[in-house]
C-alpha cells in the first residue's frame, strides 16, 4: 500500500476509544477498542495551538486543495 499526498502531516487513528457493542462488524463481533485504523492526510495536527507549526488557517478569500491517492499492488 502506497499512499501520496500534497498534505504536510498524517493523522494515524487507532480506534483505541472506540466502545460500541451495540453495533457489530460483517461477522457479528462488537466494535471494541482498537477494532480499526484511520490513515488521514491533512495539515500538521495541533497547529493552532502550536505556534511553531505552520498556520492552517482558511480564510475567506483563500483556496483550499488537497490530492491524496492510494495505491495497492500484490
Amino acid at each position: 500500500m502506497e499512499m501520496a499526498t500534497t498534505e504536510c502531516g498524517l493523522q494515524v487513528y487507532d480506534c483505541g476509544t472506540i466502545n460500541a457493542p451495540g453495533f457489530t462488524t460483517h461477522h457479528g463481533v462488537p466494535y471494541a477498542p482498537y477494532s480499526g485504523l484511520a490513515l488521514e492526510a491533512q495539515s500538521w495536527p495541533g497547529a493552532t495551538i502550536h505556534a511553531h507549526f505552520p498556520d492552517i488557517t482558511l480564510r475567506p478569500e483563500d483556496t483550499y486543495n488537497q490530492r491524496t491517492s492510494w495505491t495497492f499492488t500484490v
